[in-house]
């Protein structure tokens, strides 16, 4: 079972705060159309299907098939009738030109393969105008929850080799948009 099945309540809490800035912007842009990539089990998904209520739709999408079935889980539970979840690859699924007023991701916009062609689609996949919020991480060092336990454990085993520390900011993975000119390059690029 997927540790996101196994710890979707704790998960939920630790990143709540972090999905509530965003789902403020998106809010605030009063979209009627959101497309929120990399949903997971749903639950920012539902939060801003919630704030945007009946007069907007929420679409989740998660390459995930177990999250996926979820999220919709919590949709039923909810009787959140302005959500929908989608198992797809955002970078390569067939969202329709112009559809979302708003492109959101809490945490999953750093695991594109190709993060110049998925901010393509995910472009496309935006009415003119349309909002692109997303949250990611800063580099491993303004990170506790990473930096400490890798400061007390460097002191306790060899040093990392080449490739394992290479791999901490490698194109996807956690820490794939932590430098703020490579998103903007990025995001340049793709559009």
């Amino acid at each position: 079972m997927s540790p996101w099945l196994t710890h979707e309540s704790r998960y939920d809490a630790m990143l709540d705060s972090f999905g509530a800035v965003v789902a403020d912007a998106v809010v605030r842009a009063e979209p009627r159309a959101v497309l929120d990539v990399g949903c997971g089990t749903g639950a920012f998904t539902l939060e801003l299907g919630r704030r945007i209520g009946a007069a907007g739709h929420v679409v989740g999408i998660d390459l995930d098939a177990d999250l996926i079935d979820r999220a919709r889980e919590r949709a039923w539970d909810a009787s959140a009738v302005n959500v929908v979840f989608v198992v797809g690859d955002a970078a390569s699924h067939p969202l329709g030109p112009g559809r979302f007023d708003a492109v959101t991701s809490r945490f999953g916009t750093m695991f594109f393969a190709n993060p110049v062609a998925a901010f393509r689609s995910l472009a496309t996949a935006l009415a003119p105008g349309g909002l692109l919020t997303f949250v990611c991480w800063r580099e491993p060092s303004a990170n506790a929850w990473f930096s400490l336990p890798m400061t007390v454990a460097s002191r306790l085993l060899p040093p990392l080799r080449p490739s394992t520390a290479t791999s901490l900011t490698s194109p996807t993975g956690p820490f794939a948009l932590s430098d703020a000119g490579h998103v903007q390059r990025t995001l340049r690029e793709a559009v």
